[in-house]
């Protein structure tokens, strides 16, 4: 709740939608096998999004904004479940899921236009992020993109983020909201809808 809260204050848009590709453990630990990852590292992947993710489910589900798409469909009716509810986002009305009229009523005044998408290590985040953004002209926001970017770039936050990386520290919620907050401010179309992935992981 407190990192919802602070990206709320920080940036000016609480999330309106929260998209979980829903993957079974066994599933998404097959995928980062079959992607190059030994067992061992996969079922830490996996167990770690699974702790750190559970406080952050528990808390969108009660406000009534998290939505699930079954991870275990073809690509192409995940991606039309999707669709429709990013559309319900555009069109200013939440509809399906475990959304309620008041949840929807109170998203459409604060104007908020964040859309999160979680799922397990493997569940396909990047590549539906890809084709939602492709198909309503959003932005994609992926977080290790943009921290990888500041790192590349030699930036003051890029350079405290390396740094922090390199003593194995973890990098603060602060740091991530300020990338978060930069890249959605240069964003040419502020009407959008815009897709987090990969923050808050908690």
């Amino acid at each position: 709740e407190a990192a919802l809260k602070t990206m709320a204050d920080e940036i000016g848009h609480a999330p309106r939608l929260a998209l979980l590709i829903d993957l079974p453990e066994d599933a998404a630990k097959a995928k980062l096998i079959a992607a190059g990852h030994d067992e061992e590292s996969a079922q830490q992947r996996c167990m770690l999004f699974k702790a750190q993710s559970k406080g952050l489910i528990d808390e969108l589900e009660r406000r009534s904004i998290l939505h699930k798409v079954d991870g275990t469909k073809p690509l192409a009716e995940q991606l039309g479940a999707a669709r429709a509810l990013l559309d319900s986002v555009t069109r200013g009305t939440v509809s399906g899921g475990s959304s309620s009229s008041a949840a929807a009523e109170s998203s459409n005044a604060l104007g908020e236009r964040v859309v999160l998408v979680m799922g397990a290590p493997g569940a396909g985040k990047a590549t539906q992020c890809a084709k939602l953004a492709a198909k309503y002209g959003c932005a994609h926001l992926q977080l290790e993109q943009l921290m990888r970017s500041e790192v590349r770039e030699e930036t003051a936050t890029g350079r405290a983020i390396a740094e922090m990386v390199k003593g194995g520290k973890i990098v603060p919620a602060h740091l991530y909201l300020a990338l978060l907050k930069g890249a959605m401010a240069k964003l040419p179309d502020q009407a959008k809808p815009c897709l987090v992935d990969g923050f808050p992981r908690s």
